[in-house]
């Protein structure tokens, strides 16, 4: 692979780093996903690549941008962890209300 075609590659891939970054804003996770899907094989395909110092900055660029998605994919998932508890107490805290509620016969279904 020469220069250039390894220059656009790494450009690609900053590309769909930059994308993964706006799909992690708007909480579009099946948009990351397929992003992240795109991007792996380029990965891949420069694994074993010696490259120069433009590719090396290209590469700086991308880990930091990973670096950053972490980070959100972290907090997000804590967002997320804490939505569910918060659903859970809410769910608990109801119930403590019809725990010892009778049943009445006119909330039953007579038709069937």
């Amino acid at each position: 692979m020469n220069t250039e075609a390894i220059a656009r590659r790494y450009d690609e891939i900053l590309e769909l780093t930059r994308q993964q970054c706006e799909a992690i804003e708007e909480g579009d996770l099946q948009r990351l996903l397929a992003l992240l899907a795109r991007r792996e094989p380029l990965l891949a395909s420069l694994a074993v690549i010696q490259d120069g110092a433009e590719d090396q900055e290209r590469r700086r660029q991308i880990a930091e941008l990973d670096s950053a998605h972490e980070a959100a994919l972290l907090a997000w998932r804590e967002r997320v962890e804490g939505e569910l508890a918060s659903l859970q107490r809410g769910r608990t805290g109801l119930g403590g209300y019809l725990a010892h509620a009778p049943v009445h016969d006119f909330a039953l279904d007579r038709i069937s």
